[in-house]
């Protein structure tokens, strides 16, 4: 190995650490949060419907930054654009964790969903840069990371509400431990020319965009609705329906996250052993029988189990379609869509599950229980399953 190849393999470490980091705090930042949810009905007195409409807010930032977050990683290189998404996304979390009124926390929530759709498109085109330049599977190990944030900020999002620590000492926490990561991230990311892509005139077209970046994203809206179920709706259950404590509703999101961590971290040795197909197909399916399972069983005990179960099988799907579509994007349409814009497609089709889940949810919930609403995501989990073979068009 030359001096130059070792050189290139250094900076790819240290650089994949800082992603890494990237995808810890983004898991770590919003899992704290979700264990405060039934604090923020409660506040507030609302519905599972109202709740499902007011969580839309995030989503909606979220979507409404997609795009343009594709666009600036694209211009300027995703290391500007996720430093700068960092520093907005703790401030962000500050902002949330003042709940000064309703219209307040909705908005500081849109504007905390903005925040995360910027990081989230530049920690994925920073990721997929790597991954492409090691020449190895690598996506899953880094939104293992992201599982492991969410994994250990439920953890704590969970013991501050039972030991009533409030949400604005929480939040400020969280967003001074975001821009405690900044001069690291500045020193080791690669530079912005790694996967700085001229912006075409014929990219700006969305009807020129290849299919297979829309049809992958679907599987990608399938696990977000899932996933979103675990996020959004656990701590709930838990809490309503049998009126557990604080710690122990926050156990379903806990779990769920304690399962992603463990597949994701085996999610690339076992997709370069098998294939994606084969991946997401036996995930779909263990999720969606595993929450079945748990749903019919009830009490905590079985709804734990049941979300442990959908994380065991969701853990690798999207990782899988963000994976594909920056290879698609960097080989069969190099000259026609940069892998930053393939990943925004991707994600704003993808995270629109988590615009659509809330609200459908919310609204199941109302009318047959929320217990029995959790067989929605059961069953698209199982659709995800039975829709694998859509992976092969890569």
């Amino acid at each position: 190995m030359t001096k130059v190849d070792e050189s290139l393999e250094r900076n790819l470490d240290v650089a994949r650490w800082a992603v890494y980091a990237a995808f810890a705090f983004n898991g770590f930042a919003w899992g704290t949060f979700i264990p405060r949810i039934p604090d923020v009905k409660h506040l507030f007195a609302l519905t599972n419907s109202q709740l499902g409409l007011t969580m839309l807010a995030g989503s909606l930032g979220v979507l409404s930054a997609l795009k343009p977050g594709g666009y600036l990683c694209a211009r300027y290189g995703s290391r500007r654009v996720l430093l700068l998404a960092t520093v907005y996304m703790s401030i962000a979390l500050m902002l949330v964790g003042v709940l000064a009124n309703y219209s307040w926390f909705v908005l500081s929530l849109l504007f905390l969903g903005i925040a995360t759709a910027l990081q989230d498109i530049s920690m994925n085109t920073h990721a997929a840069t790597i991954e492409q330049a090691a020449g190895r599977s690598l996506m899953n190990g880094f939104h293992a990371w992201f599982s492991v944030g969410a994994l250990v900020g439920g953890g704590c999002g969970a013991l501050f509400s039972q030991f009533n620590v409030s949400p604005l000492a929480q939040m400020l926490l969280v967003g001074f431990i975001g821009l405690a990561t900044l001069p690291w991230l500045f020193r080791v990311l690669l530079p912005g020319s790694a996967d700085r892509h001229e912006v075409k005139e014929d990219e700006e077209s969305e009807r020129k965009r290849p299919s297979i970046f829309y049809i992958l994203g679907l599987l990608g809206f399938l696990a977000a609705v899932c996933e979103g179920s675990a996020a959004d709706w656990g701590a709930i259950l838990l809490r309503d329906t049998w009126h557990s404590s604080p710690f122990v509703s926050g156990l379903p999101f806990i779990l769920f996250s304690a399962t992603m961590v463990v597949f994701r971290f085996s999610g690339d040795w076992v997709t370069d052993r098998f294939d994606r197909e084969w991946v997401i197909r036996t995930g779909g399916f263990t999720s969606g029988l595993g929450l079945f399972i748990g749903v019919l069983v009830g009490r905590p005990f079985g709804i734990c189990f049941g979300f442990a179960m959908l994380g065991v099988g969701i853990s690798v799907a999207i990782p899988s379609v963000f994976s594909a579509a920056s290879h698609i994007a960097r080989t069969r349409f190099a000259d026609h869509i940069s892998p930053s814009a393939a990943t925004a497609i991707i994600g704003a089709v993808s995270y629109s599950g988590f615009l659509v889940g809330p609200p459908l949810l919310g609204y199941v919930a109302d009318a047959i229980t929320l217990r029995w609403a959790m067989l929605v995501p059961a069953t698209l989990a199982l659709i995800l399953g039975l829709s694998a073979r859509v992976v092969k068009s890569n």
